[in-house]
């Protein structure tokens, strides 16, 4: 027989292996995600504007399988974070000239995430957009 503290981590630890996630759990893991954002953008410089995407992380990412139950997010991020995000496309870079669009404003990619938390509110959202490409356009920020 399962006790009731066991059977509510079970319930909490589906929910978070989907896409829902209960409120202190979705802080900390915001948190978590806005330290990699952070880390990326800060020390971007550092890298090079390019970096041609390896054959074998190509094919690792094209022939993995869909997983059959779901996996942390934790997991995710550190995918993404491994596999991903050493290889950008390169026009985010400071130092990238060869196309239009700019680099990251940093104020966009902090807000965004408020926008995206609107799914399905799609006015709204356009209204969102639109005050934010004023707002880069008055204060001369780079459009994207």
């Amino acid at each position: 027989m399962i006790d009731e503290n066991h059977k509510d981590q079970q319930i909490t630890l589906q929910r978070e292996m989907g896409f829902s996630f209960e409120e202190k759990s979705l802080k900390q893991l915001g948190y978590q995600v806005i330290d990699e954002v952070t880390e990326y953008l800060s020390t971007m410089r550092e890298r090079p504007v390019w970096k041609p995407l390896p054959a074998g992380i190509r094919e690792t990412i094209r022939e993995q399988e869909l997983p059959e139950q779901g996996c942390p997010f934790e997991n995710t991020l550190a995918f993404f974070r491994e596999t991903i995000l050493p290889y950008p496309q390169g026009n985010g870079h400071p130092s990238f000239a060869a196309w239009i669009n700019s680099a990251p404003a940093h104020a966009e990619v902090l807000i965004k995430p408020l926008a995206a938390a609107m799914t399905g509110a799609t006015d709204i959202r356009t209204m969102v957009d639109e005050v934010i490409a004023a707002g880069e356009y008055l204060l001369s920020l780079p459009r994207n």
